[in-house]
């Protein structure tokens, strides 16, 4: 089955989910669509220069991280850059375990937590850069249920009573990647 029948297909089943069921999952979808794009291939490693990047620029990655290592921030790290689907940077730094004395190597697993946020926003952007969306389109395009929204206008604390406005715009892709919605 591929992708795209297999998001609709999701997207059909969903139908009754609440809408943090629905955000969730397709963000889900997006980050493994967007993994899953670049690894159909072997990526190219190649000189930064043959895709507009510059060596010496990314060189100062270096200087940044030993610094980092120096001053015990971090005990290691392994930058990855591509431009157009070609690895110009990849490296390793540091240790992986520092009691150890066992240098990281590039192919180093991490422990990532609470990176949700940080993941989905990749993904977002990859699709973005793709053209499949637009940051300023409003989340309703994709998701329904989020249009028209409200605000809170007055809040009682006495008996958690509320009353609300209409807000005067959608909230956009752009307002949940800088999470000002």
């Amino acid at each position: 089955m591929k992708t795209k029948e297999l998001l609709q297909e999701i997207l059909q089943k969903m139908g009754k989910w609440n809408c943090r069921e629905k955000i969730l999952l397709i963000s889900v979808v997006c980050s493994f669509m967007a993994i899953s794009c670049n690894q159909s291939s072997q990526l190219q490693v190649v000189s930064p220069e043959s895709v507009g990047l510059s060596t010496e620029r990314l060189n100062r990655i270096d200087t940044m991280l030993n610094q980092s290592i120096n001053s015990n921030w971090i005990t290691g790290a392994v930058p990855l850059i591509q431009r157009n689907g070609k690895i110009v940077y990849y490296k390793a730094f540091g240790m992986d375990d520092k009691e150890e004395h066992i240098p990281m190597k590039r192919d180093g697993i991490f422990r990532i937590a609470s990176q949700t946020k940080a993941v989905t926003s990749v993904a977002v952007m990859m699709l973005f850069e793709e053209g499949k969306l637009l940051l300023d389109d409003p989340i309703s395009k994709y998701i329904p249920e989020f249009a028209h929204p409200r605000l809170v206008d007055q809040f009682n604390e006495e008996d958690t009573t509320y009353t609300t406005i209409p807000a005067n715009r959608e909230i956009t892709i752009r307002d949940l990647l800088t999470h000002t919605s």
